[in-house]
């Protein structure tokens, strides 16, 4: 289960309980003045009031929706920060430019489009990137999945 689905299960719980809360007060009215002992015409400290319970209940849904607001908007997850390094060439700069356009992950036939170089030129390139250590490329299909490594 997921942060959003948590968080939405927890505000339909906040719901459920703020619906039994108020579909409860008209009853305990009636109970506090029926116990109250007053006569018809006096006036009653009781009537009106509401037994701290449903303040507590009330209370508690909100502490629940303001939970479920905290679960599900603010707990998103972070960007990771991608590392270059600086003696990179041009053109395993724009390699590397484009892998971060493409957050991390570019199939090798799309590089060849994108960039406008040769197949040979642009294995070359992946060659050199992978033996410093900065991309992986794992097989896929007829193709590789170029995948940058050097992320914090």
């Amino acid at each position: 289960m997921n942060n959003k689905h948590l968080g939405l299960a927890v505000a339909g719980f906040a719901v459920i309980l703020l619906i039994l809360i108020v579909s409860l007060i008209p009853l305990l009215k009636d109970a506090g003045q029926d116990t109250c002992g007053c006569e018809t015409g006096d006036v009653c400290e009781a009537a009106g009031k509401m037994p701290w319970q449903v303040y507590l209940g009330v209370g508690s849904a909100l502490v629940l929706f303001v939970l479920s607001y905290i679960i599900v908007v603010k707990d998103k997850p972070k960007k990771k920060k991608i590392v270059i390094p600086e003696n990179l060439n041009e053109e395993e700069r724009k390699v590397i430019d484009e892998l971060v356009k493409q957050d991390g992950m570019i199939f090798q036939s799309e590089l060849v489009e994108k960039l406008e170089i040769s197949k040979v030129k642009v294995t070359r390139l992946l060659d050199k990137l992978e033996g410093r250590g900065l991309i992986e490329r794992r097989r896929r299909g007829m193709t590789n999945a170029v995948i940058l490594k050097n992320s914090v």
